[in-house]
């Protein structure tokens, strides 16, 4: 989170002609889950909204189960 910090402020004081940091975690990685997707905007959609269910009832456990 630091590095992310770090390079948001020196963004934001330069000028970079299409520069474009992006990290993505393994898990946000949806290819294998879209290569049957007709429409790949809805794929895409259906994709990270399991993700996020799966998430959320991750957290609800952790959080639950202490109390």
């Amino acid at each position: 989170m630091l590095r992310e910090y770090i390079m948001s402020e020196a963004i934001r004081y330069t000028v970079s002609q299409g520069a474009v940091l992006t990290r993505t975690a393994a898990s946000q990685r949806f290819g294998d889950l879209l290569k049957d997707e007709n429409n790949l905007a809805l794929g895409i959609l259906k994709a990270v909204s399991e993700k996020q269910v799966e998430l959320i009832t991750h957290w609800m456990r952790v959080v639950l189960s202490r109390g």
